[in-house]
C-alpha cells in the first residue's frame, strides 16, 4: 500500500482531514503509515488499537507545534521546551492559549527545569522515583542542583554522601 493511502487510512481513523496530516513533519507521517502497514486493520479491536496508537503519535506532533509556536512567543528555546515531561508541556500550552501568560510559561519551564534531574538523581541514589517526588520541591531542586553541578566532576561516592546529607536534613 502506497505511502498516501495509509496516511489517508490514518486521517479517517483518527476522523481528521487528510490534509491536516500532511501539514505534520515527515517523521509524523511516516510513523503514521508505517503503523497503517504494522497493523493490518480488519477487526474492531484493530482499528481501536490503531486509533490508540494514532492518536498518540497526532497529540504529540500537535503538543511539538504548539511547543515551537511558543517558543517562538516567549523567547524561550524550543530545544528547552521539547525536553520537558509531556504533563509540564500541556500545562505551558494550557497557560499560553487560556490567558497569553507568558509570565506563567517561564514560571511553570523554570519549576520544571528545577527538578528536570530528578530521575538520574533517583538511579544514582537507588531511591525509587516516586519515593523522591513525595519529597518537598525544595528538597527536589537541592538535589537535582547538587546532581547538575557536581555529576562527572566529583566521584559518585562523594556525590552520593552529599545528596545523602541532604535527604537526612529532610
Amino acid at each position: 500500500m502506497s505511502v498516501n493511502e495509509n496516511l489517508y487510512k490514518a486521517s479517517k481513523l483518527l476522523g481528521v482531514s487528510y490534509g491536516s496530516l500532511q501539514r505534520f513533519p515527515d517523521n509524523v507521517q511516516n510513523s503514521m503509515t508505517a503503523l497503517i502497514d504494522v497493523i493490518d486493520v480488519k477487526t474492531q479491536e484493530d482499528a481501536a488499537t490503531a486509533f490508540d496508537e494514532l492518536q498518540g503519535l497526532w497529540l504529540s506532533a500537535i503538543i511539538d507545534d504548539s511547543i515551537s509556536e511558543i517558543s517562538k512567543v516567549s523567547g524561550i528555546s524550543y530545544d528547552t521546551l521539547k525536553i520537558l515531561p509531556e504533563q509540564t508541556k500541556q500545562q505551558i500550552i494550557y497557560e499560553y492559549t487560556m490567558d497569553n501568560n507568558i509570565a506563567a510559561v517561564y514560571r511553570i519551564t523554570q519549576a520544571a527545569l528545577s527538578v528536570i534531574d530528578l530521575k538520574n538523581v533517583s538511579k544514582l541514589l537507588d531511591i525509587p522515583l516516586y519515593e523522591l517526588e513525595k519529597l518537598p520541591v525544595s528538597i527536589q531542586e537541592e538535589l537535582c542542583g547538587i546532581y547538575s553541578m557536581e555529576y562527572e566532576i566529583t566521584e559518585d561516592k562523594e556525590l552520593v554522601s552529599s545528596m545523602k546529607t541532604i535527604l537526612q536534613s529532610a
